[in-house]
C-alpha cells in the first residue's frame, strides 16, 4: 500500500490533524496515545504490515543493504536478534484483521504456509503440544524464519 514509508507517516499526521511538514512532528508529540492509534489504523486500512523502516532521510538515508554494499554505514558494535516468539506480532495482526486460527483449521493454514512441507512442519509443531493455535503458529513461523546472523554473515561474504 504505502512504498514509501515516509508518506504513510505523513498521512497518519494528516489524519490526526497534523498538517505541515514542518510541525507534524511536534503536533503529533502533543497527541495523546489513542489519537495516533486511531489514526494509523484508518491509514493502514488493513494493511497490516503498513509500517516499516523508513529511510532515505537524514537520519537512514540508505536502506540497509544499498548501504552495506556501498560502503557507507557506521562501523559500530551491532547486536541483533529476535524473540522466543518474535512472529506473535504478526499472528496478532491476522487476529486483529478478523483471522481466526482454531484447531479446525489449523492443518489448512499450515499447509497454505508451507505447501509441500506442511506435514513435517506439523509433525514438529503438533497442536497438543501448544495452548492455542495461534501459539503453534506463532511457534513454527518464528522458527522457520531466517536468522539475523545468517542474514548478516552471507551479506557479508558477498563483500568479500
Amino acid at each position: 500500500m504505502f512504498e514509501d514509508r515516509n508518506g504513510f507517516g505523513a498521512a497518519v499526521a494528516e489524519k490526526a490533524g497534523c498538517t505541515g511538514a514542518a510541525t507534524a512532528l511536534q503536533c503529533m508529540r502533543g497527541k495523546d496515545p489513542q489519537t495516533l492509534i486511531a489514526a494509523g489504523e484508518e491509514v493502514a486500512a488493513g494493511d497490516l504490515l503498513a509500517f516499516a523502516q523508513t529511510y532515505g532521510a537524514r537520519t537512514v538515508p540508505l536502506q540497509g543493504l544499498a548501504a552495506i554494499a556501498s560502503g557507507k554505514f557506521a562501523r559500530v558494535p551491532v547486536m541483533n536478534g529476535g524473540t522466543r516468539d518474535e512472529l506473535s506480532l504478526y499472528v496478532g495482526y491476522d487476529v486483529q484483521a478478523g483471522k481466526t486460527f482454531t484447531a479446525e483449521n489449523y492443518d489448512e493454514v499450515m499447509t497454505s504456509l508451507y505447501g509441500d512441507n506442511a506435514a513435517k512442519v506439523l509433525e514438529q509443531y503438533p497442536l497438543s503440544a501448544y495452548a492455542s493455535a495461534a501459539q503453534a503458529l506463532t511457534a513454527a513461523t518464528t522458527d522457520s524464519g531466517p536468522t539475523s546472523v545468517s542474514i548478516a554473515a552471507f551479506i557479508w561474504k558477498r563483500r568479500g
